[in-house]
């Protein structure tokens, strides 16, 4: 009688006929190198932080081998040996150490400076306008930005919408990028653990999009002379755009609010002045006299 044994999947023929299945042990698939990109991370006394920010690059990337971690200076950052999370302690440096398995038997690795300084913080912020209304093509709208207090930590933009606007924090220029309402908000991180977000509302509008209404004005030169208006504001404030559209040289733009220009005459020639909201737009067409 024929004897079938049946170990794994691989067959191989006996003697006699006989037929046993066996499996062949899978070849494992060990890294075959690692490398920290970033040398040097800082971190802050009371931060967590993961060993990612070193931008650590296994090859090949589908090896199924695990780094782990070990922390030169435990005072300072403690690492967890297999998640790789940093727990910054005091100040100073460590050297923390990647290493992954490259055979059975051998192990290769890369190391990255860790830093870690006194943390300090932003308390609070205040945005120069709460709410503003810009034309889709202003260059030049900025709202700025106040800081209480240094921080070392990089405030987070983020956007109720998006597509609408790039908000600059640094500088506080508003790029708009698209049309319609949208909600800023900056984020601060005021301790180890508490974060303060603060908001502003931005309505950006396209010229085109509304039919305006027209004032035919005269003012003499040096001349002051205010001009009243009705104009939409949708109760927010600072929510009208003022801009001398052309003949900057013949008129200055003394003093606007939303609901009147007062202009100064410089020059004999016309100028022309458009005030826009999210839903109104007025445009003066000013000749200037002797």
């Amino acid at each position: 009688m024929k004897a079938v044994i049946i170990i794994f999947s691989c067959i191989i023929l006996l003697g006699a006929g006989a037929i046993a299945f066996v499996m062949l042990p899978s070849k494992v698939s060990y890294a075959d190198n690692i490398t920290c990109n970033n040398k040097t991370v800082q971190g802050y006394i009371g931060e967590n932080i993961n060993a990612d920010c070193a931008c650590i690059q296994i090859m090949p990337e589908n090896t199924k081998e695990k780094p782990f971690f070990y922390s030169s200076n435990t005072v300072v950052a403690t690492i967890g040996f297999l998640d790789g999370q940093i727990e910054c302690l005091n100040e100073g440096s460590a050297t923390i150490t990647v290493s992954i398995k490259n055979s059975e038997s051998t192990i290769i690795s890369d190391t990255f400076l860790l830093v870690v300084s006194e943390a300090s913080y932003s308390t609070n912020l205040y945005f120069e306008h709460d709410n503003l209304v810009i034309l889709s093509t202003e260059t030049d709208c900025q709202n700025i930005i106040t800081f209480v207090g240094q921080s070392n930590f990089t405030p987070i933009v983020s956007y109720a919408v998006g597509g609408i606007v790039n908000y600059d924090y640094l500088s506080g220029n508003i790029t708009p990028v698209g049309t319609g309402d949208e909600i800023v908000t900056v984020t601060i991180k005021t301790s180890a653990t508490e974060y303060l977000s603060k908001s502003f509302n931005v309505n950006v509008v396209g010229n085109d999009e509304i039919t305006p209404t027209v004032y035919n004005e005269t003012v003499s030169v040096n001349q002051l002379k205010r001009f009243n208006f009705l104009i939409e504001a949708t109760g927010m404030t600072n929510a009208s755009v003022v801009t001398i559209t052309s003949g900057n040289d013949y008129i200055e733009l003394v003093e606007y609010d939303c609901s009147y220009i007062i202009v100064k005459g410089l020059l004999v020639g016309q100028a022309t002045i458009e005030i826009v909201s999210a839903n109104s737009r007025v445009i003066f067409v000013i000749t200037i006299t002797h």
